[in-house]
This record gives C-alpha cells, sequence and structure tokens, in this order.
C-alpha cells in the first residue's frame, strides 16, 4: 500500500475535479513535462488553441 496525499484544488462538477499530489514520486517530474510541453508547442506548425480559451 502507498499513502499519497491528494489536494482537491477545484470541482468542475460532480465527476470532474482537479486535484494536486505534491507528494506523489512523478511531482518532481512535473518540470519537465512542462518544458518538453513548451518545446514541443512552440514548433512551427503546430497547431493554435481555439478561442476564445477558457
Amino acid at each position: 500500500d502507498v499513502f499519497v496525499e491528494v489536494i482537491v484544488s477545484r470541482v468542475e462538477a460532480g465527476h470532474h475535479l482537479f486535484v494536486q499530489q505534491h507528494k506523489h514520486p512523478s511531482y518532481q517530474a512535473l518540470p519537465t513535462l512542462i518544458q518538453h510541453m513548451q518545446l514541443c508547442y512552440s514548433q512551427p506548425g503546430c497547431p493554435g488553441l481555439p478561442t476564445p480559451v477558457e
């Protein structure tokens, strides 16, 4: 068994939640993921976001 602390940061609906898991082992990799996503989505030819963005 693994205990993971979960913080509910937003409730959109009863079946749609946003959570944060600061102590989960994968949380430390988040800055690397963000960097890779920024690099990928800043390339020419990458589709843009639809507008308006909510």
